[in-house]
């Protein structure tokens, strides 16, 4: 199951530096409610942002998928990590990857010290 609601975004030609598209991931509103992606009181500290030909899911290695970050994360705007939402920006990888789907991995520093990744995988390449 992906960490994001499920809607594609499709990257096509002409549209390097796409976005910004902004990725929301709320901390539970009390100790006991189980309404974040992450823990009550902690929030976002810093990411890495990668990519990856193929449906990722949440528990697999990372190793036995291809990696293309350089290709698809647009890096000259540098991604921008708030307490509760990451900014990031696309670029389309080129059309030797038409009809891929590519998952986006978060992998994220908590204020608490705490890592978790976060998976978003309706990435698709026209």
């Amino acid at each position: 199951m992906a960490d994001f609601d499920s809607v594609d975004i499709e990257l096509n030609h002409y549209t390097d530096n796409w976005g910004p598209f902004i990725f929301y991931i709320p901390s539970a509103t009390s100790q006991t409610s189980n309404d974040g992606l992450i823990p009550y009181g902690a929030t976002l500290a810093d990411a890495t942002i990668r990519a990856f030909i193929g449906v990722v899911r949440s528990g697999t290695t990372l190793d036995d998928y291809t990696e293309i970050t350089d290709n698809v994360i647009d890096t000259d705007v540098v991604p921008i990590v708030e307490a509760d939402k990451i900014r990031v920006y696309f670029n389309y990888p080129g059309s030797q990857y038409k009809g891929k789907k590519i998952t986006v991995v978060f992998e994220c520093l908590l204020t608490t010290g705490a890592q978790q990744a976060f998976f978003f995988n309706s990435l698709v390449i026209n």
